[in-house]
């Protein structure tokens, strides 16, 4: 009897103290800690888009491209870039059977003003980390380079190629996008050690 008198005050005693003013206090509380952290300190992931154009020439022994790459951050927090590396997984072989080289990637060399390679002292910035505010895209034109001792013929494109970053708040790779370069697109003429503007738009009509 005596058991069953303090289970019974024990019980009163809880719902006494879970009134529906306190819950919906406690609530309350939850919800705004939880809207802060949404709206003003949430760090999401950056984006990008896959280029309509990009430039550079492509020589047995060295290869360097600028993609206008475009860095949109859709959360709140600002995100800070270390790094990019651009990595080739191979071509998508065209009907005449041309081999697809073995993968590698390339690593950053410097940001362009503008896809026009503007060369040493026109502009051209070695790689340093770019700030992303928060809600916000910024364009860069990002050079990436490697002495790859492989032959990358362009009529054997398009080539699958994916953009990785690296940034301040993790530590490790992350794909930032990937897409065809489509190196087959190259106007008859162009030199494939040539540093011009090419097009990568498969919809493209000459």
């Amino acid at each position: 009897m005596a058991n069953s008198i303090s289970a019974a005050t024990s019980m009163a005693t809880t719902s006494s103290w879970l009134s529906p003013s306190l819950s919906v206090a406690v609530l309350a509380l939850i919800f705004t800690i939880a809207s802060f952290w949404w709206i003003q300190v949430r760090r999401s992931k950056l984006a990008s888009y896959p280029p309509l154009s990009y430039a550079g020439y492509f020589h047995p022994n060295d290869i360097r491209l600028v993609l206008p790459l475009v860095l949109y951050n859709p959360g709140p927090a600002p995100i800070v870039v270390l790094n990019f590396r651009l990595h080739v997984s191979g071509g998508v072989p065209p009907i005449d059977g041309t081999t697809s080289p073995v993968p590698f990637s390339m690593s950053w060399q410097a940001i362009q003003p503008r896809l026009e390679p503007a060369g040493v002292g026109g502009g051209r910035l070695m790689p340093s980390p770019i700030a992303v505010a928060g809600r916000s895209a910024v364009e860069r034109f990002i050079e990436f380079g490697r002495a790859v001792q492989v032959d990358l013929p362009l009529k054997a494109g398009p080539y699958e190629v994916a953009v990785e970053v690296q940034e301040a708040h993790h530590a490790a790779w992350r794909r930032l996008v990937k897409f065809k370069l489509h190196t087959e697109l190259t106007l008859d003429g162009d030199e494939a050690r040539a540093y011009i503007v090419r097009n990568n738009d498969p919809g493209w009509q000459r």
